[in-house]
């Protein structure tokens, strides 16, 4: 394997509330890095058990800015009314303290933090959860609990997209309903028709979320000390991209409690045209993200197909059912919300790969750089046939940044010592991006024109009719015409 290093540099702009001073916003190839948490709750949320007014969604806002995040989404429950034990808001508790406390968020912190007004929706004994970002209205009460088909319709035309959130059957979720299934999935029939109908509005995956012990009532519910992950879910990553659908994987917290963004260092991590709200929409629209242990690692993942570069979440389109592309990876520490840089590196790149595509096998890894330093651009040949998707798992081999461990380690009686049992909190830190795309090219658009007239038409344009065999051209867009305006 040829691995090429190349120095890059760090460039940006962050200002956060604790500390007025500039200091650098990772950036790279034209785009900033943004740091933050798509799943977390208020006192809007009723089973949180603080209500004071130090939980209401402006406290969450300030508290994350104020401990370095870049964007926080205050996702309070808001289920359908005939779910058992329903958790909801009023529209107007909605717009008055969380939405409309957002857009005045944003607008008073433009550039510097980005606050995100939304909901969890589901009950987990039924469909499990879902977030839903951004939306002005509540999804009307006809949508019922088992109707995940129609709150993902709702939401395709009322918010910029979805999040299926921890997306694991733990013990306590394994009876759910069958005829819903996870997500709503057996509503659909097949895994070909669910992925067709609902991959449209959902983006993202989250594939870490909460801390064991730390969700709603464990000890760790109001802990500042960044506790190491014990659950990771790739291997439903895996599946629902295997299933057609094109994800981000996302690190999310979903806190109960006053403790925003700090309780592990996990993020969902985006690289965004800026640090606005409309930007960061757009970038996880457009799948440029990936889910992080660590506040502070870097992960700039492309590829290069004839002489054009690709983000990671973007489709290329090959000319051939095979072709040569280059995997363009850069990795580095950032200030994190702690301010510390430490170079943790040198980084392990597993190159993730489902060659046969959508359906059959999962994707499976495919190929290791071992100690890519820190700052440096790797470039990785491969060949890629279309169908194929890949994604990148980054390991850092130089330390970690929860020192908390959520794992239970062995204790030795006749030492008294603790050993390391292998659970996740002995591991360093990983992240894992959205997949690069290799497919079909689109089909380039046909048109009809006349040879004696300045305009180009749509197939189906009325005034396409009239024009005689005999002066008729069909093909491309024609050079030196005018496009008709065919909708009049």
């Amino acid at each position: 394997m040829h691995l090429k290093m190349i120095v890059g540099a760090l460039c940006g702009l962050q200002v956060t509330a604790a500390n007025a001073q500039p200091t650098p916003r990772p950036a790279h190839d034209g785009k900033v890095v943004l740091f933050g948490n798509l799943h977390a709750h208020s006192k809007l949320s009723d089973d949180v058990n603080n209500a004071g007014n130090e939980m209401l969604p402006i406290r969450a806002f300030e508290y994350a800015q104020a401990h370095g995040l870049d964007f926080l989404a205050i996702s309070d429950h808001h289920k359908a009314v005939d779910s058992n034990h329903r958790l909801w808001m009023t529209q107007a508790e909605y717009t008055s303290q969380l939405f409309d406390v957002a857009t005045q968020y944003n607008q008073d912190h433009a550039g510097e933090f980005i606050a995100i007004p939304a909901i969890e929706w589901g009950n987990t004994s039924t469909g499990n959860h879902i977030n839903v970002f951004g939306a002005a209205q509540l999804p009307p009460d006809t949508i019922h609990d088992a109707d995940y088909d129609a709150l993902y319709e709702w939401a395709k035309t009322h918010a910029p997209f979805v999040q299926f959130n921890h997306p694991n059957s733990w013990q306590g979720e394994s009876n759910r309903n069958l005829q819903v299934g996870n997500f709503g999935q057996n509503l659909y029939g097949s895994e070909t028709a669910f992925a067709s109908a609902v991959d449209p509005i959902v983006d993202a995956i989250s594939i870490i979320c909460t801390v064991r012990g730390g969700h709603i009532t464990g000890a760790l519910r109001d802990s500042e000390a960044k506790t190491h992950r014990e659950m990771q879910w790739e291997n439903y990553y895996k599946q629902y991209l295997n299933m057609g659908f094109h994800i981000a994987p996302g690190g999310d917290q979903d806190t109960h409690g006053t403790n925003w963004g700090t309780v592990t260092a996990a993020r969902a991590a985006v690289w965004a045209d800026s640090a606005s709200y409309q930007d960061l929409m757009t970038a996880f629209k457009a799948n440029r993200a990936y889910a992080t242990e660590d506040d502070e690692l870097v992960v700039a993942y492309q590829v290069r197909h004839q002489s054009t570069k690709y983000w990671m979440g973007e489709l290329v389109p090959l000319q051939t059912s095979e072709a040569d592309i280059e995997i363009i990876v850069k990795v580095w520490q950032a200030a994190g919300s702690d301010s510390d840089p430490t170079d943790e590196g040198p980084y392990t790149i597993n190159v993730v790969s489902d060659s046969d595509g959508i359906g059959g096998s999962e994707a499976a890894i495919f190929r290791t750089a071992e100690n890519l330093p820190s700052g440096a651009e790797g470039i990785i040949p491969l060949r890629v046939v279309r169908g194929e998707y890949i994604y990148l798992h980054v390991l850092e081999q130089g330390g970690k940044d929860n020192p908390i461990g959520d794992g239970e380690d062995e204790h030795d009686n006749i030492s008294g010592a603790e050993t390391a049992d292998g659970k996740r909190d002995d591991m360093n830190d990983q992240a894992w991006t959205a997949p690069i795309w290799f497919t079909t090219p689109a089909p380039s658009p046909v048109f009809v024109w006349s040879v004696n007239s300045i305009f180009y038409h749509d197939l189906d344009c009325w005034a396409a009719a009239r024009i005689g065999a005999a002066n008729r051209r069909t093909g491309p867009a024609p050079a030196g015409k005018e496009k008709h305006n065919c909708q009049q």
